[in-house]
Parts: structure tokens; C-alpha cells; sequence
């Protein structure tokens, strides 16, 4: 009774009328008709049979996925694996460090026998020589050199 009063009270005080309107009794049946009309329009489900066949292709199925996921991993774990067909170069500094952590692992004379092909003077000579086609290149004489020192 309290909701008509409301109304009303809404309706006088705005001067309009409510646009729809609904029947005495509706929401009170309203649970009872909705059950009466899915049990009406649902049929009657039956439990549906696998056959052996159906059972044993997917699992069939299930298991070439697994080994064709096994065999995409491996392909993927050789592809993308760093390969250098270039081998590795050791600078001075490297060979530094390999004698002097394993300083024990060598004697004199096979340190001696190594160096013997890399003589110092080698690179001495070579510097030389790009110094002397340098002054050349750039026609300064060898005396104004000797009077700069």
C-alpha cells in the first residue's frame, strides 16, 4: 500500500501519469510460469554413446600432438643454437693471462721455443719502415728531423 501512495504522491506532485502499468498478481506467478516453459521447451536429453573407435582416435590424437610438440622443441633447440664456424682468437692479453694463472703448467724452455717465431723486432722493423714512407710521403728532410731532437 505503501508503494500506491508513493505513486501518487509522485504522480500529484509532477502531473504525470505512469506509462505502463502491470496486472494484479504478475511477480507472484511469475517463478511458476518460468519452470512451466523451460520443462516445455527442453527436450528430453539422452546420454549420448562414445564408441570404442572415438575413444581410441583422441587419444591417439592427444599423443601425436605431444610428439609432434617434442619434435618442434628439439628442431627449435638446434636451430637456435649460436653456431661459429670461425675459431676463437686469442689476443697478447689472453695469453697473458693463461700463463700467468697456469704458470706451473709450463717451462722455460717451451715459453722460449714459443716466442722464438714472434720476435720483438719484427714489429720494431714494420714501424720503422711506415715511419721512413711517412717522411718520404710528406718530403720532410732528414736533417730538419735530426735538429727537432
Amino acid at each position: 500500500m505503501k508503494e500506491k501512495e508513493n505513486i501518487n504522491k509522485f504522480t500529484a506532485k509532477y502531473g504525470k501519469e505512469l506509462p505502463y502499468s502491470v496486472p494484479d498478481g504478475y511477480f507472484d506467478s511469475l517463478p511458476f510460469r518460468i519452470q512451466e516453459y523451460c520443462l516445455t521447451q527442453s527436450p528430453v536429453q539422452t546420454k549420448q554413446k562414445v564408441t570404442v573407435w572415438q575413444a581410441i582416435r583422441a587419444q591417439i590424437s592427444l599423443a601425436a600432438g605431444f610428439v609432434a610438440l617434442a619434435f618442434l622443441a628439439a628442431g627449435a633447440y638446434y636451430v637456435l643454437q649460436p653456431t661459429s664456424n670461425t675459431p676463437s682468437v686469442l689476443s697478447n692479453d689472453d695469453y697473458i693471462e693463461i700463463i700467468q694463472n697456469n704458470i706451473y703448467d709450463f717451462d722455460e724452455e717451451n715459453l722460449i721455443n714459443e716466442i722464438q717465431p714472434y720476435r720483438l723486432d719484427d714489429s720494431i722493423q714494420s714501424y720503422n719502415d711506415e715511419m721512413i714512407q711517412y717522411l718520404l710521403d710528406q718530403d720532410i728532410d732528414y736533417t730538419t728531423l735530426i735538429e727537432q731532437y
